[in-house]
């Protein structure tokens, strides 16, 4: 038995590229127009002071943009953590290289974007060079790189959905294809090297970048948690019948509760940052606050993804000396 038999290939290649890629585009610009107005949705006043658009031209007026090793310190060890993360996850199972390949560009993208932000605080310490063009091409690999990742967060949801398509279901979520995660990926980091995320204080350009991950983090949870996981598979394929089976004791409900807690530890960031601000808190004080909260978040997702592949190669072996 191969991890992704055929009838699984089959349900996904059913759905033709061109509609689905279009589908992603109108989605992916209809949660960004979203991610744009959900500040001013949650604290209007303090959103009016904060999210001001920019463009990359930075001003006196309304530009904050931290220098010390508060911000650019704890960017250098989220990174850090990540790039050990991302080599751990590609190293935690032989088999399923798909989910393997996600895991770590996910990983990836985090630590490429904090490396980054890093180099950016470190070293563009006057208004001047904010509006260089290397500057602009440092923040939008950072905040690109950021919305790339919620096509990688679909597409595990994705990967979910194949993996676990032979359980029984509450809810039948539809498998949109690879090729749609990466189109909601790529359309979302062409608008942020567009402008169409930059503010005055580049931070903010973060907060909303993260939150059109939103639609891709709930897809990916719901693959999670649509299934019953106290029921015995509904494949009639032994094989698989014996994987998934195994899987549900290797992957216990605080496993999936950890996950969730995981993906979900980023949403206080936005509506977070203004509120610290209002309390006089210098800016890398704040920064460093919102690092640690990210760190968490992304160590959770790291450690989770983990245990998650490494469970699934364990119940892959399982099933093939059952089949022997």
């Amino acid at each position: 038995m191969k991890p992704c038999n055929n009838r699984m290939k089959e349900s996904i290649n059913s759905i033709s590229p061109l509609p689905s890629m279009l589908l992603a585009i109108i989605t992916a610009y209809c949660i960004l127009q979203f991610a744009l107005v959900f500040p001013f949705l949650l604290w209007y006043n303090g959103a009016h002071q904060t999210y001001v658009l920019a463009n990359f031209q930075y001003d006196n007026e309304n530009t904050k943009f931290d220098n010390t090793i508060w911000t650019y310190g704890t960017d250098y060890g989220i990174a850090l953590f990540m790039f050990i993360g991302g080599i751990h996850c590609w190293r935690s199972a032989k088999d399923f290289y798909t989910l393997r390949f996600l895991s770590t560009s996910l990983l990836t993208c985090y630590c490429i974007s904090v490396s980054f932000g890093g180099y950016a605080h470190q070293n563009y310490l006057t208004l001047e060079s904010l509006n260089t063009n290397s500057f602009k091409i440092v923040w939008i690999i950072c905040v690109g790189t950021v919305t790339l990742a919620g096509g990688f967060i679909g597409a595990i949801g994705t990967e979910l959905g194949k993996t676990l398509q032979g359980m029984n279901h509450r809810v039948k979520v539809p498998i949109l294809p690879q090729y749609f995660w990466a189109m909601w990926g790529l359309y979302l980091t062409a608008e942020c090297a567009r402008g169409s995320i930059s503010f005055k204080r580049p931070a903010c350009d973060i907060f909303i970048a993260g939150t059109t991950q939103t639609i891709p983090t709930f897809y990916t949870l719901l693959m999670l948690h649509s299934c019953y996981w106290k029921q015995a598979p509904s494949t009639k394929r032994m094989g698989e019948f014996h994987m998934l089976s195994k899987l549900q004791t290797l992957v216990p409900n605080a496993l999936r509760a950890k996950i969730t807690f995981a993906f979900l530890l980023n949403a206080p960031l936005l509506p977070l940052y203004p509120i610290l601000l209002s309390f006089g808190l210098k800016l890398g004080s704040v920064n460093a606050i919102l690092h640690m909260n990210l760190f968490i978040a992304w160590g959770s997702q790291y450690r989770t993804l983990y245990h998650f592949v490494k469970a699934l190669q364990e119940a892959f072996d399982f099933s093939s000396e059952k089949k022997l």
